[in-house]
């Protein structure tokens, strides 16, 4: 099993010094935090899942065979995973203020693929957002364009 994720790691996500960094570059870390929010409601739609799948093959320009793998090997990283800290350490690590906007652009694309907002995924964005060190305005101002764009829609 760990052998897979190694190689997986390997051939498709960033390297340092020769060694894969697993569960902690970039592109794992993107992930986990979109699942994260996907899943906190306990319904993992098609539409949540299309939503990610299109997201990560965009900003990091993998195949679809690649986000698949990504996917399946960042779910069982996430759920070996007591807290989402070490996932936004490589974010705020990696990324730029405006990237992480971004990805908290995208984080309401998801919450919002449904018309709803739970409390639960109100209080996971929240916390996201404090964890990549983000303003309070930052996150709102994210969520009031993502609506705007589901308007037009």
């Amino acid at each position: 099993m760990l052998n897979k994720i190694d190689s997986f790691f390997s051939k498709y996500l960033n390297k340092k010094g020769g060694k894969v960094q697993r569960a902690h570059n970039i592109e794992a870390a993107t992930c986990a935090v979109l699942l994260e929010i996907a899943k906190i409601d306990v319904e993992f739609t098609n539409e949540e899942q299309q939503i990610i799948h299109s997201i990560l093959k965009k900003e990091f320009s993998l195949t679809d065979k690649e986000v698949e793998d990504l996917v399946k090997l960042t779910s069982k990283e996430l759920e070996q995973s007591s807290d989402l800290w070490h996932f936004t350490d490589t974010i705020n690590k990696n990324f730029t203020k405006e990237q992480k906007v971004q990805l908290i652009e995208h984080i309401w694309q998801i919450i919002y693929s449904d018309k709803h907002l739970k409390g639960h995924e109100d209080y996971l964005v929240h916390k996201l957002q404090r964890l990549m060190w983000l303003d309070h305005k930052d996150l709102i101002d994210a969520k009031t364009k993502v609506k705007k764009e589901l308007l037009k829609t």
